[in-house]
């Protein structure tokens, strides 16, 4: 095995981390994913046995097709896991490698959706079984459970088809108007889940009349599975709306750093009205690995200001950006930077940068912070894990308003993380007006 395979490991080492503690991880996490996508193809499995055993009238042919399918099912839920952790441990990118992360991550998307979309008649199909044998007192072959399958997998085809164009095509246009003319400085002792308005402790701002439009861009997760075109293309739609800030909230890389270089040069397709009006911050898949190399790979090869904890000055606002909460050591979360940078400019409204969207309070309780961009959550991107993601995050999709006044915007995100579809979910591009 050549050493370079254990090169992301160095890394791992350097950022504080066992090597011992990350092997642990990445084995416990192949054995969740493993089971997960195990579960998810022997459901798609069983509705191709069932459909089988309509033309089967032999006995045998239903316990072959039963096994062959387990064992199919049981094979292909093995790819998706190695497709994940095989480029993250392997530095090479080129052959079986690409071969395997996008073969898995397309087979595990399409394998999910059918299961997603034909679960109801699955479940149908199995009660439907005592009836079968109330009626006929036999189960082969089982016409009726039959009929079922044939039609959970056309409707489960038919979702897969709608799963792969809401994912391939070109993002909606949400748009958002925020009104940041005044806003109360209120009293940070009052309790956070108050009903009521908090009382102002002194008088609020006003500003002159004017406007400013920000495309809000998250979760692009460019590489192997989004490349270069996809990003030229995507620069045309945002640039077509004339914002005069682009302002992306982190994912911009999708882990793999070699992969992602060759895309990176199309980001300077995008251009905002105002000059240094293209900024970002970083998101936890930009920080999962090599984050110096990252930052540094974007400093070099694009124009993007990557906002580390810090803020710039754009003449209407100032934009104030954070490095994710996974960052460490030179890439580390530092929320309190950020604000003194703010600080430290003349007194303008303040839009906020940060992936996640939480750990909030101090940036809320900033008298001059008017809007929070935020991503991460991609509406739960596939619809039942949207689920998932509400038990984890308070706010997952949309416009918030958070209890010291900030408005608080969480993007479905522009591309999509693994296979690129969507289950009721569609990606964005949020077009933010200000007006004050």
């Amino acid at each position: 095995m050549p050493p370079r395979f254990f090169k992301p490991l160095a890394h791992i080492q350097s950022a504080g981390v066992s090597p011992i503690a990350a092997i642990g991880f990445v084995s416990v996490g192949l054995t969740v994913m493993i089971t997960m996508a195990t579960i998810v193809n022997t459901l798609v499995a069983g509705q191709f046995v069932i459909a089988a055993s309509l033309a089967s009238v032999v006995r045998q042919w239903w316990w072959i097709a039963s096994i062959g399918a387990v064992c199919v099912g049981f094979l292909v839920s093995i790819v998706f896991p190695l497709s994940f952790f095989i480029p993250l441990l392997s530095s090479s990118k080129t052959g079986i490698v690409r071969l395997v992360t996008v073969g898995g991550m397309v087979v595990f998307g399409v394998s999910a959706t059918m299961a997603i979309h034909a679960l109801p008649l699955y479940l149908l199909e199995a009660l439907s079984l005592p009836i079968q044998w109330l009626i006929v007192h036999r189960l082969t072959p089982p016409y009726l459970p039959a009929g079922l399958a044939i039609l959970g997998l056309g409707v489960a085809f038919a979702g897969v088809g709608l799963a792969l164009y809401l994912g391939l095509r070109a993002p909606f246009v949400v748009r958002d108007t925020v009104s940041v003319a005044e806003r109360s400085v209120h009293d940070t002792k009052s309790p956070p889940d108050a009903r009521d308005d908090f009382a102002p402790v002194h008088a609020t701002e006003t500003l002159p009349a004017s406007s400013l439009t920000i495309a809000h861009l998250t979760d692009l997760h460019l590489g192997m599975m989004r490349g270069r075109a996809w990003m030229e293309r995507l620069a045309g739609q945002v640039n077509a709306l004339e914002p005069d800030v682009i302002a992306i909230s982190g994912d911009i890389n999708d882990n793999d750093l070699d992969a992602f270089k060759p895309v990176a040069p199309a980001l300077n397709k995008l251009r905002p009205k105002l000059k240094g009006g293209l900024v970002a911050c970083s998101g936890n898949h930009d920080l999962l690995f090599m984050a110096d190399e990252w930052v540094s790979c974007m400093k070099d090869v694009t124009n993007v200001n990557v906002l580390a904890n810090d803020a710039v000055d754009l003449g209407p606002v100032i934009v104030a950006g954070v490095h994710d909460f996974r960052g460490k050591g030179t890439t580390s979360c530092d929320q309190k930077a950020a604000l003194c940078a703010v600080d430290a400019l003349p007194p303008k409204p303040v839009v906020w940068l940060q992936h996640q969207p939480t750990g909030l309070d101090a940036v809320d309780a900033h008298p001059n912070v008017k809007v929070i961009l935020s991503g991460h959550t991609h509406n739960g991107q596939f619809w039942p894990f949207r689920f998932a993601v509400m038990m984890r995050y308070r706010f997952i999709h949309g416009l918030y308003r958070l209890a010291r006044g900030t408005t608080l915007i969480v993007g479905a995100g522009t591309g999509s993380w693994g296979p690129p579809m969507r289950v009721f979910t569609k990606a964005e591009i949020r077009l933010v007006t200000l007006n004050w």
